[in-house]
């Protein structure tokens, strides 16, 4: 009888490191400067830059980056922040060290953090819902839930004292909804088809990169407005229809 093959093994992710990356970290160790040399400084500088403001800190891995996160926000003792137990112990622990309650809502079929569940937790001592993307998923929550949980009010309001004015976003909820945007608008310029011909567009035009990415955002916002008031999904080919394949 033959013995029996083994399966394969099935692994969480896949690093991929091409000779670019090969050669940017040799060419770190062959200087000697192995931290906070100029590669780093020059990360910060890139990264600042891309997100328009004055400074960016790198740090050595993703736990204390979330604690950074905590404290920047003065997260601390009394407060609440509500997360997944299914994570890695960097998402609890990060919330520990800021001295923070941790309140754990449950999970999905997929395993990612339930909307419904963080709802029922929030209460006023609530300061961050800390959600957890796994496996290339991201959390499942509608527009609407993102905007809820984030704390915005995008109702229409009446601007000025006009009563014939057009109902509009109101400044408070526009103002958050930019600060919010600014990572879902980097992602869709690298990964949705449509929007990152808009962006390729924006540049090959003279913007920089940063004015591409607020355009983005302003189209984002206007789309976010558009999906809460029809209740339909995103549509990329409003940001730049994409050439029919012969």
């Amino acid at each position: 009888m033959a013995a029996p093959t083994r399966a394969p093994d099935i692994t969480i992710s896949r690093v991929v490191i091409g000779p670019e990356e090969e050669a940017a970290v040799l060419q770190v160790l062959r200087s000697g400067n192995l931290a906070q040399g100029p590669v780093v400084a020059q990360l910060e500088s890139a990264f600042a830059q891309v997100c328009g403001v004055p400074h960016a800190v790198a740090v050595s891995n993703g736990t204390v980056a979330l604690v950074a996160a905590l404290k920047a926000l003065r997260i601390g003792p009394g407060d609440e922040v509500i997360t997944t137990p299914f994570s890695f112990a960097a998402t609890l622990n990060a919330i520990l060290e800021s001295g923070a309650t941790v309140r754990f809502a449950d999970i999905r079929d997929d395993y990612t953090i339930d909307p419904d569940s963080v709802a029922a937790l929030v209460n006023d001592r609530t300061r961050a819902v800390m959600p957890v993307h796994l496996y290339g998923l991201p959390a499942d929550m509608t527009a609407r839930q993102w905007v809820a949980h984030s704390g915005l009010d995008v109702r229409h309001v009446n601007s000025g004292t006009s009563v014939h004015k057009v109902p509009r976003i109101s400044k408070q909820g526009n103002g958050h909804l930019r600060r919010i945007l600014y990572m879902p608008a980097l992602v869709a310029s690298r990964r949705e088809p449509h929007v990152r011909a808009f962006y390729d567009q924006l540049v090959a035009a003279g913007k920089t990169p940063l004015q591409a990415l607020v355009a983005i955002m302003r189209k984002l916002l206007h789309a976010v407005h558009g999906m809460l008031k029809t209740n339909t999904d995103f549509d990329g080919s409003k940001f730049r229809k994409l050439p029919q394949a012969a």
